[in-house]
């Protein structure tokens, strides 16, 4: 009875080491698994806004790099972005475009009334 209880323990304590390491494994790789993500904080969508300019924040993850319609904008080490732009009156769309790494792209479209007061 006592060689099978060991057996048993020893088991359990091999399956936990290798669960650890599956865990240890898909943490370390969820960014190379899950491609670049975009998330726009301010301004909400489909606002509108009587000044002609407005601040674009957000965060993107995972990403190598990231555009505003079509220009390069710069990211902090954490991932956060604020980039001011230009509006024409009446609606106005900004895409902010992302790619990681690995060539996976995404965006994320920001609509935006103009309407000088």
């Amino acid at each position: 009875m006592i060689p099978y209880r060991n057996n048993r323990i020893v088991a359990v304590i091999i399956s936990a080491f290798f669960l650890l390491i599956l865990f240890y494994s898909y943490f370390e790789a969820r960014n190379i698994l899950f491609g670049p993500k975009i998330i726009v904080n301010t301004p909400d969508e489909g606002i509108v806004v009587s000044e002609k300019f407005v601040t674009i924040t957000g965060k993107a993850e995972n990403i190598k790099d990231i555009w505003m319609n079509g220009r390069a904008i710069p990211v902090t080490e954490d991932g956060m972005f604020e980039e001011s732009i230009l509006l024409t009156e009446g609606y106005n769309r900004v895409i902010l475009e992302a790619v990681d790494k690995t060539g996976r792209e995404t965006s994320e479209i920001v609509q935006i009334v103009y309407s000088p007061e």
